[in-house]
């Protein structure tokens, strides 16, 4: 072949396009178009909350089974949050084609069961889904580990149907494995975005929007699924900035970040990478990437006091983000305005557990501030709420022996061996404080999917 042959070629390729393997993957196959129906009636038949034969389904398709399904299901979203345009119609004789067949659906389930709902229910069959995972051997702390598939220059990003990532798993600050992370999430999140309604004409949902993502991220922290939550409540912080619960969901997970049990993942030389890398976005600016995704201490615990900040300025009565900053205000040695913080979250009756935690943080600050008749006080509250609790016994003869008082101090101890070992979690709220809304999870979702069951 001559050189003027393969240039009048070359330059064929570049003005016609060259056929590739993408093209094929675009096309709408039979078998994707029956899968996407199949898809349609599990959103409509799925139980809320229940593991039924809807979850199992979505739970089985494979990354080969989603990539033959996208373009149809991105053709079926797509008919949906627009139908002002036509449908067309098949010719007499013919048997529709998939894409017809695709825009029959969109305008079928329009007419059914509406835009808002079937976009609800879909995002609860996968966020269901995403739940019905059986849990990692180990909490996931660690930040999650993006595709080893590096992107080519100037592509778009994966659709959420084909997302596709690892987490790193740890127990007690030792990296153990890792795992995918589950493609249910950032596809349900994708079904809520304000874009989809908007395109649509119609009004976002935003309470049933805030609604699900408070008791997800509840889910996640309940189970310490902290790489989930991270992104997840990402995502959030764009659609519901100013949301309470997203703003206190937010704050907690920071807050989780700078725990011992999270913290423990980071070894000396990841701590001195992270503050060579934090100084380098201080001088340069931008952001920086963190080491297995798990913060400085100071850098998560000042998020955290910003965050919880931000949701009081919001909700001024929200009495847990009060405990919760007077908390990270001890932390920082500022005693007095984590008194101050502690004492007005118990002035807005808090519920039990709640009222323990500001118990304890009040008793703390006074016996940091040397008020210890006051900090007494405080610590015999939090006994007389959960007379079990081992945090609120230790802190009780801690504040003895520093009031000199050896036989008080013996009498806390001594109560605490004579406990059952095998005592039920919920005997010591402190167990369970980096729960956060996790310790409501059950009733969070049980009203999630009561509130999508009454639409049905």
């Amino acid at each position: 072949m001559s050189n003027a042959l393969r240039r009048a070629i070359l330059a064929a390729i570049l003005i016609l396009g060259a056929p590739c393997a993408s093209g094929a993957a675009e096309k709408i196959t039979d078998a994707a178009v029956t899968r996407l129906e199949q898809w349609i009636t599990a959103v409509t038949d799925h139980t809320p909350g229940q593991v039924d034969a809807a979850v199992g389904m979505v739970r089985t398709w494979t990354f080969a089974q989603r990539t033959e399904l996208n373009p149809a299901m991105q053709m079926f979203l797509d008919a949906l949050t627009r139908p002002q345009a036509p449908i067309p119609q098949p010719k007499t004789g013919k048997p529709a084609r998939p894409d017809e067949r695709v825009r029959s659906f969109a305008a079928a389930t329009l007419q059914s069961a509406g835009l808002t709902t079937f976009l609800e229910r879909a995002a609860v069959l996968h966020g269901d889904a995403a739940m019905a995972a059986p849990f990692p051997s180990a909490a996931s702390t660690a930040g999650a580990r993006p595709d080893n598939r590096a992107p080519r220059p100037g592509s778009k990003p994966d659709p959420p149907l084909l997302y596709r990532a690892r987490a790193l798993i740890d127990t007690d600050g030792e990296i153990r494995d890792e795992m995918p992370r589950d493609w249910n999430w950032p596809f349900a999140r994708s079904l809520l975005e304000p874009q989809m309604f908007k395109r649509a004409e119609a009004t976002w949902p935003m309470p049933f929007v805030a609604q699900w993502y408070h008791a997800t991220a509840a889910f996640m922290l309940r189970n310490g699924l902290y790489s989930d939550a991270r992104m997840h409540l990402q995502n959030a912080a764009t659609v519901l900035a100013d949301d309470p619960f997203v703003l206190f969901d937010r704050a907690c997970l920071a807050e989780i970040h700078g725990l011992p049990i999270v913290q423990n993942v980071l070894t000396e030389r990841d701590m001195v990478t992270l503050r060579r890398r934090e100084a380098r976005r201080e001088e340069y600016g931008g952001e920086m990437a963190n080491v297995l995704g798990v913060p400085l201490l100071e850098m998560t615990n000042a998020e955290a006091e910003r965050l919880f900040r931000r949701t009081l300025s919001v909700a001024p009565s929200f009495a847990e983000a009060q405990v919760r900053l007077a908390r990270l205000l001890l932390v920082r040695g500022r005693s007095g305005e984590a008194l101050e913080e502690a004492r007005a979250a118990l002035k807005a009756n808090p519920e039990r557990t709640v009222r323990f935690y500001a118990d304890l943080m009040a008793s703390r600050a006074s016996r940091m501030l040397g008020q210890f008749e006051a900090a007494a006080g405080y610590v015999g509250e939090a006994v007389g709420l959960f007379p079990n609790a081992q945090s609120a016994l230790v802190a009780a003869s801690h504040l003895s022996m520093t009031r000199s008082d050896l036989e008080a101090a013996l009498a806390s101890l001594g109560r605490l061996s004579i406990l059952d070992e095998d005592a039920p979690f919920d005997r010591d709220p402190w167990w369970s404080y980096r729960w956060g809304a996790g310790r409501d999870v059950d009733a969070l979702l049980t009203t999630l999917w009561a509130s999508v069951q009454q639409r049905r």
